[in-house]
């Protein structure tokens, strides 16, 4: 299952994750998955 969800960030922000998720061939949705799964797993 999969939901949508809506955040507000900072220009440069957004730009820095795009130029980010680009130089590791993902998309702006799966780099930001990838960063929160990381978080999450670094919290157990």
């Amino acid at each position: 299952m999969k939901a949508t969800m809506t955040i507000r960030i900072p220009t440069e922000l957004h730009k820095q994750l795009k130029e980010q998720a680009k130089e590791q061939g993902l998309t702006l949705n799966g780099l930001v998955v990838q960063m929160l799964w990381k978080i999450l797993e670094g919290r157990h």
